[in-house]
């Protein structure tokens, strides 16, 4: 996992801990870093690697349209941006160098409306690995808080194509008006 929180819900969740290790890639590894690269070069080698990709998208959110207008935030948001670019050109060289070691399945996950998505750099990562794109949200998986169900729309996009065709089955079923719990906060992670 890169770009995740210590024990993850994902780690935590693992319903297969004998046969499938999570390799979480944290901020104290700092994948922008050549000893957090190295970290990560070190998990590709393991035998039946995936690489999940997630990475901040605070830059991205659709919140920061009206943070722009603050000269304060502008300045955070040009951080966000600095960090994301060294994180993105990072993930972008560990993919290349999966592709060149025959290929590692590739998972990319973002909320599906961040801005990010339409960043250059990030449509031409999608194609150049021909990605396939996966709409799915986090109530169709039973994600909740305080037993309210949260939206949690993502867009995922893979190299695999079944993974991407299984994902994209769970959407959010619940009735049109449906009042989902809003996402702030420490529920955003």
């Amino acid at each position: 996992l890169l770009c995740t929180e210590p024990n993850s819900l994902m780690a935590k969740g693992n319903p297969f801990p004998r046969s499938c290790q999570v390799i979480e890639i944290t901020k104290e590894d700092d994948f922008t870093s050549e000893a957090g690269a190295q970290k990560v070069r070190l998990a590709l080698r393991c035998p039946n690697v995936v690489v999940f990709a997630s990475l901040p998208c605070t830059g991205g959110s659709s919140w920061q349209t009206a943070n722009r207008r603050h000269p304060a935030c502008r300045r955070l948001l040009r951080k966000h941006k600095l960090l994301f670019d060294r994180l993105f050109s990072r993930l972008v060289e560990i993919a290349d160098d999966a592709f060149d070691n025959g290929g590692l399945p590739i998972i990319f996950e973002w909320p599906r409306h961040c801005f990010g998505w339409v960043q250059k750099p990030v449509a031409d990562f999608i194609h150049s690995f021909q990605l396939q794109e996966a709409l799915c949200d986090g109530c169709a998986f039973g994600m909740e808080h305080d037993g309210e169900p949260l939206l949690k729309p993502w867009r995922i996009v893979t190299d695999h194509p079944l993974l991407a065709h299984n994902l994209s089955r769970h959407r959010c079923t619940h009735p049109r008006g449906f009042k989902h719990r809003n996402i702030q906060g420490n529920i955003t992670a």
